[in-house]
C-alpha cells in the first residue's frame, strides 16, 4: 500500500512539474520568434537643425530594432526664411559607413557617392516662397545606435535682380514747388526703411515717369536711368535692418500739379 501511495504522489509531482514547464517553454519560443522579427524600440523624435544663409534644414528621428539592426525614418523639412523665392535646392549629408536598404521619395533626387547621400529638388518642388517649406522622409538600416546626421550641407538658388521684400518701404515727402522757366522743380526727400530681417546689399526705387518730367540734379550715393513710363534710382548703399536711408533728389515737371509717388524692391 506505502508502494501504490508512492507511486500516486510521484505522479501528481511529475504532472504539476509539466504544468509548470510549459508556460516557461511557450515564452521562450515567443521571445525568440518575437527577436527574430522585429523589436519596436521608438526613439522619442528630437528636431536638429542646420542653417545654411537662409535656408533652414531640419529634422526629427524615430529608430526601430529589427534584430541586430537599426532602422532609421527621418522626415526633413527645408524652410526658406529669406527675403525671396528659392528656384533650386539640394541637401548633403553622410550615412553610416555599414548603411542598408536607404530609401528616398518620388518627390526628390537622391545620389550616393561613398557614404555621402546628396539630395535635389524634383522637378516640381525647387521653387520654396519666402517662409514656405518643404517636407519628405528619408530611412535607412544600420547597426549603429543613436547616429546623428553627420557633415550637413544645405543650399539654395535664390531668384536674381531686385525682388519684393516684406519690411523693405520708401516713404517720399515732396518739398516747395519753385519755377525756372517753363519747368516746376521740387525737392523730393525719399526715406528706404529697412524693417526686414535682411541687411539689403542694394536697392532700387520706382517713379511713374513721363517725358514732360526731369532729373534736376541727384546727389552721390545713388544712379538713376529714365525711360517714357519710369524713373529708376539704383543704390549699392548697404541697409542693416532697422536702419533708413535718406536722400533728396530736385525732380522737374512742365506740369504743376504733379504728386510723386514711389515703390522699392531689394536685393539681400
Amino acid at each position: 500500500m506505502g508502494t501504490r501511495r508512492f507511486r500516486k504522489n510521484n505522479v501528481i509531482i511529475r504532472y504539476v512539474a509539466t504544468l509548470l514547464v510549459i508556460p516557461v517553454l511557450l515564452c521562450s519560443m515567443s521571445y525568440a520568434l518575437f527577436s527574430q522579427d522585429l523589436s519596436v524600440n521608438a526613439t522619442p523624435s528630437i528636431p536638429l537643425y542646420v542653417s545654411s544663409q537662409y535656408l533652414l534644414f531640419t529634422y526629427t528621428k524615430t529608430v526601430t530594432t529589427v534584430g541586430s539592426l537599426k532602422n532609421y525614418s527621418i522626415p526633413i523639412t527645408v524652410r526658406n526664411n529669406g527675403p525671396t523665392s528659392v528656384t533650386a535646392w539640394q541637401i548633403k549629408f553622410d550615412l553610416p559607413s555599414d548603411f542598408t536598404n536607404r530609401t528616398c521619395p518620388g518627390t526628390v533626387t537622391c545620389t550616393m557617392a561613398s557614404t555621402t547621400l546628396t539630395i535635389v529638388n524634383g522637378s516640381g518642388n525647387g521653387t520654396i516662397a519666402s517662409g514656405a517649406t518643404r517636407t519628405f522622409t528619408i530611412s535607412f538600416r544600420t547597426a549603429t545606435a543613436d547616429y546623428t546626421l553627420q557633415n550637413v550641407y544645405v543650399s539654395g538658388t535664390y531668384i536674381a535682380g531686385f525682388q519684393t521684400i516684406s519690411g523693405l518701404t520708401v516713404s517720399v515727402s515732396q518739398g516747395t514747388r519753385t519755377r525756372v522757366g517753363s519747368v516746376y522743380q521740387w525737392p523730393v526727400t525719399f526715406t528706404v526703411t529697412n524693417s526686414s530681417a535682411f541687411t539689403l546689399s542694394a536697392w532700387q526705387i520706382t517713379v511713374p515717369w513721363t517725358t514732360a518730367r526731369s532729373v534736376v540734379s541727384m546727389p552721390a550715393g545713388v544712379s538713376y536711368t529714365t525711360n517714357s513710363t519710369q524713373l529708376l534710382i539704383t543704390s549699392t548703399q548697404p541697409i542693416d535692418p532697422g536702419d533708413t536711408y535718406i536722400f533728396t533728389p530736385t525732380l522737374g515737371s512742365t506740369s504743376q500739379n504733379w504728386t510723386v509717388t514711389a515703390t522699392i524692391k531689394g536685393t539681400p
